[in-house]
């Protein structure tokens, strides 16, 4: 069993930020960016991290929450188009 598998079983009785604690052995950081780069960092999901956040300290909606994370996966459309011009002002497209 994978240590993600591992969570998901936890998760549904202790909740997932005391899961992942129990299977990785840290202990989460009290801020929640960087709770969300230690939960990125063992390649949780955006859903999975965003369900673990709400559920530890209690922030608001899973879209707030989103929109805190989307800078730490770089998957808005803003920042994909910064990048875009960019590189092909300076000749790499």
């Amino acid at each position: 069993m994978t240590r993600a598998e591992q969570c998901e079983l936890l998760a549904s009785q202790i909740g997932w930020a005391a899961a992942v604690a129990e299977v990785y052995g840290e202990h989460p950081i009290a801020d929640h960016r960087q709770y969300a780069r230690f939960l990125r960092g063992h390649h949780f999901t955006l859903t999975e991290i965003t369900h673990a956040i709400k559920l530890r300290f209690n922030l608001g909606s899973p879209q707030t929450i989103g929109r805190w994370l989307n800078p730490l996966y770089n998957v808005t459309q803003a920042a994909y188009m910064r990048r875009w011009r960019a590189r092909r002002s300076i000749g790499l497209l």
